[in-house]
């Protein structure tokens, strides 16, 4: 990913899990700034069940979501949260 964002601007976007798994092999702290600033990637996101958080070189910020205690099927959801960022 680090050797594609010298062709183009790359958003990583992550589960809490998975943001986990990198920044232990990437020795960082799990969080989206830190991420952003070890991969030296345009973005990057992690969504958590009630709220994300958003880093690139310039700024940081987090937001609260809707909460959901009792859904239907959580499959997808990550895809689903990663295409409306993108969009919005």
């Amino acid at each position: 990913l680090t050797k594609l964002q010298k062709q183009l601007k790359v958003v990583l976007g992550l589960n809490v899990a998975e943001a986990e798994r990198i920044a232990q092999v990437m020795q960082c702290a799990p969080t989206a700034h830190d991420l952003c600033q070890t991969l030296t990637l345009e973005q990057v996101v992690i969504h958590a069940r009630q709220e994300a958080f958003a880093s690139s070189a310039e700024a940081s910020a987090s937001v609260t979501g809707p909460y959901v205690k009792k859904v239907s099927i959580t499959t997808g959801g990550g895809d689903n949260f990663n295409a409306g960022y993108l969009l919005g």
